[in-house]
């Protein structure tokens, strides 16, 4: 930038008349918002070094929030003005009267400096339009100040607020440029190297989207999750926990350090900085003595047990389904940078969606489990229905068949169960046939299949076993009805069942029916020969 005279001749200090449109030759362009800021910056820094004459401040709201306010208060701001979505207006450091911006310049972040011996402006671009009006760019030059000031305030003549002095030296008018030129070059190379750096952890997250992607289970998403950020972001310990609202206990669903880990409980008392996420329901960072959302209290207990650094950010907070879950890591030796935090933020808010689908996707495969069990089972007796039991005896003869094993079933039925409901009412039978599932479904095998045939009538289905194995089975049941009450029976009263077995007859027998016939023919002989008794028959 060329040299130039404190105060130009189209100055508003020798009083002429002020430019209309700023001197545009005299603009450094602004790219970007973060140069912006950064530029922003070090101009109020300079402002607060150098210490020129009083003079007029004018900013955004946001930009106004950055300028330490000692400077705001030094004797180099003789007035404040701040845009605002209404207009302009004083922060009451000179007494100056409201004044109203045009439109345009609503919410357009700048920062501008215009006093007898300094003029600076300092303006962001606006991304959502285009144009040289939307340009963003910085300059020390009086009439492109003066210009900016005149659109600003086309009513007020900004000499008036802030008295006449003698001009700044152009040692420093160098030194400003210097250094804004010096800054803007920074911001340059780094936002350069912020990109690179943006696109590896672009690739990262992608990366970890993929792996997690492929799973289904829960368990399986959390830790290729917890996995994948401890071996990109360098962590001693990385672990998803879940909590319930109102609990002492914590759950660690996942853990980088061991697979197995699922669903291990832990006392939230010796993890406070859990509970402060919890409450506060935002993430917590410390990194050794400077912590975000931590307490003092909270900081001391993690250097207590050498850990140097900690963040828990909130991956999923209060689902009535899974809880609330965070993503906790650590470092004993060394701080998390910004980029790590902001890094491990993504990624958290990445997991929640995949953590969304696996739920959705187990909750289906449960409910048509669910499903799939209540269209088998017996809703009285939690027992197999008959449908199933038709089912599973097809399929067992034809592997007995196919394979000459033996095979043999039980029919039992309880005696006098008419009777029965008739003199201690239905309530009771169902008590009975309740009892009668439980007891019978601890005694039979692994191999075996009990279910409930039909009103009082249960069958027991023996794959690979022979006469006497069904006998030695039919006898165990019988003598384990007969032999100890029930529970809504009266003591005098015993519960007794008849049993008929039938046994696969491979020389004879072509069909499942055949074989259950067998055993519904020794079922009515047991009845007949004065039940409680197991008899078996072939044919």
């Amino acid at each position: 930038m060329e040299d130039y005279p404190a105060s130009a001749p189209n100055s508003p200090m020798n009083k002429s008349k002020r430019p209309t449109k700023p001197a545009a030759s005299f603009r450094v362009p602004i790219e970007s918002a973060g140069i912006y800021a950064h530029l922003a910056s070090t101009a109020s820094q300079f402002i607060g070094h150098f210490k020129p004459q009083a003079g007029l401040m004018l900013s955004d709201e946001e930009t106004a929030l950055s300028i330490p306010d000692s400077i705001l208060k030094s004797s180099s701001v003789a007035a404040m003005l701040i845009l605002d979505g209404r207009g302009v207006f004083t922060r009451a450091y000179a007494g100056v009267d409201q004044i109203e911006a045009p439109p345009p310049w609503n919410d357009r972040p700048c920062l501008i400096f215009r006093s007898s011996t300094l003029s600076l402006a300092v303006v962001a671009p606006q991304p959502q339009s285009t144009g040289e009006a939307a340009a963003g760019f910085w300059s020390t030059h009086p009439a492109t100040v003066d210009g900016l000031l005149a659109e600003l305030l086309p009513d007020r003549d900004p000499a008036s607020l802030f008295p006449e002095a003698s001009t700044e030296p152009m040692a420093n008018i160098h030194a400003l440029n210097c250094l804004m030129s010096q800054a803007q070059h920074d911001s340059i190379f780094e936002f350069s190297l912020n990109a690179a750096q943006d696109k590896d952890d672009l690739a990262s997250v992608l990366n970890i989207l993929k792996a997690i992607s492929a799973k289904r289970r829960t368990h399986d998403i959390l830790f290729v999750f917890v996995e994948q950020i401890a071996s990109i972001v360098k962590s001693d310990r990385c672990s998803v926990v879940r909590i319930w609202s109102n609990n002492q206990y914590g759950s660690v669903l996942a853990s980088h350090e061991d697979e197995t880990i699922n669903d291990r409980d832990i006392e939230l008392a010796k993890y406070p900085e859990l509970n402060h996420a919890m409450s506060t329901r935002e993430k917590v960072a410390i990194n050794g003595e400077n912590s975000r959302n931590a307490a003092p209290a909270i900081v001391a207990a993690l250097k207590s047990v050498g850990i140097d650094a900690l963040l828990v950010i909130p991956i999923v907070l209060f689902d009535a389904n899974v809880g609330s879950l965070f993503l906790r890591a650590l470092r004993k030796k060394g701080h998390f940078t910004l980029r790590e935090i902001s890094f491990l933020e993504i990624v958290a808010e990445a997991a929640s969606n995949a953590l969304e689908r696996a739920h959705l996707f187990e909750s289906i495969q449960i409910a048509n489990q669910r499903l799939e069990r209540l269209a088998i089972t017996d809703g009285l007796t939690g027992l197999y229905n008959y449908r199933h039991f038709k089912e599973a005896i097809e399929s067992e003869f034809v592997r007995a068949k196919r394979y000459a094993v033996p095979l043999s079933i039980l029919i039992l039925d309880i005696d006098n169960f008419k009777s029965f409901n008739d003199t201690y009412g239905h309530l009771v039978g169902d008590s009975v046939l309740r009892e009668l599932a439980e007891r019978s479904a601890h005694l039979v095998r692994k191999s075996d299949l009990i279910a409930r045939y039909g009103g009082e009538e249960f069958a027991v289905i023996l794959p690979q076993t022979g006469v006497a194995g069904a006998l030695v089975e039919g006898e165990r049941i019988r003598e384990m009805v007969s032999g100890r009450p029930f529970r809504d029976v009266p003591a005098k009263v015993t519960v007794t069942v008849s049993i008929g077995v039938g046994i696969l007859d491979h020389a004879v027998m072509q069909s499942v029916d055949e074989l259950i016939k067998a055993a519904d023919n020794a079922l009515y002989e047991a009845k007949r020969q004065g039940k409680n008794r197991v008899i078996c028959q072939t044919t």
